[in-house]
């Protein structure tokens, strides 16, 4: 059996993205100036061989990449099928559900067409994205007046 390029792919979030020449708002997809980020993007790899946890949550500083890690796990696992009842980002106000999803989703789709948008079915809200016919929620922990 020979395993191409395209089979890891599938199953590694950072090889995809290396592969894909994953576009974001700074530049090209890159673990030359922050290669520790590599493992936490493989999580779903690693959990699929039984070596992580089944849930994760991460509490995280900022300027660390580890945002554009996780959006970008996130949406190799639903394009490839890891996740297909879906994904929650619980955000503590949906206010910043909206900032989150217009400037992290947002251009991640529309940059990369072919790795990602083609896969992303038009739902017309900022808080919820149906990618292969998973659902990618995005939503506000607090209740809303309404």
């Amino acid at each position: 059996m020979t395993v191409n390029n395209q089979d890891i792919a599938k199953q590694d979030a950072a090889f995809w993205a290396n592969l894909n020449r994953i576009k974001l708002q700074g530049g090209v997809w890159s673990f030359d100036d922050r290669p520790y980020l590599k493992e936490p993007m493989q999580m779903s790899t690693l959990h699929r061989m039984g070596k992580a946890p089944a849930d994760m949550c991460v509490m995280k500083a900022t300027q660390l990449g580890y945002t554009e890690v996780m959006v970008n796990e996130v949406l190799h696992g639903m394009i490839h099928g890891h996740y297909p009842r879906g994904v929650l980002y619980l955000f503590p106000t949906n206010d910043e559900v909206r900032e989150f999803s217009k400037s992290r989703f947002g251009p991640l789709i529309s940059y990369n067409p072919t790795a990602i948008g083609q896969y992303v079915k038009d739902t017309d809200t900022a808080n919820l994205k149906n990618i292969c016919g998973a659902m990618l929620f995005l939503r506000g922990a607090r209740l809303s007046q309404h």
